[in-house]
């Protein structure tokens, strides 16, 4: 019983700072805890559909292709141009290779947020 109270205090802790990680790794965004869940259960949707709906292994190292990023972008309302997504190609194959995990996912999100933003504020000067 003791160990059992441990392990639930020890997952406690790390569920925290995966939550933390997650939260500070949206490309200079500071994310909610509520933007981090969506994008988690958008990518953990990805991750389904292109498996197949047969979710294997362990889900914390779970990784969707390139190609599963798009239809993921596409669902969570994301347009890009052909040149956009070659920019995110470039950087995801310098930054992470050819499969991303749910921390590199939110990177992305931050990277075309954070562009998208910069674009905005371009076009209003």
């Amino acid at each position: 019983m003791v160990f059992i109270h441990l392990q639930r205090i020890l997952q406690t802790h790390q569920d925290k700072l995966r939550a933390s990680e997650l939260r500070s790794s949206g490309g200079g965004l500071q994310l909610s805890q509520t933007e981090v869940d969506e994008l988690s259960n958008a990518f953990r949707e990805g991750v389904k559909a292109e498996q197949k709906g047969k979710l294997q292994g362990d889900p914390s190292k779970a990784t969707l292709s390139i190609n599963g990023i798009w239809s993921v972008l596409n669902k969570l309302g994301v347009t890009l141009t052909p040149i956009e997504k070659e920019e995110v190609k470039v950087k995801l194959f310098m930054d992470c290779g050819n499969v991303l995990d749910l921390s590199a996912f939110i990177r992305v999100v931050g990277w075309l947020a954070a562009a998208k933003q910069s674009s905005a504020e371009i076009q209003k000067h």
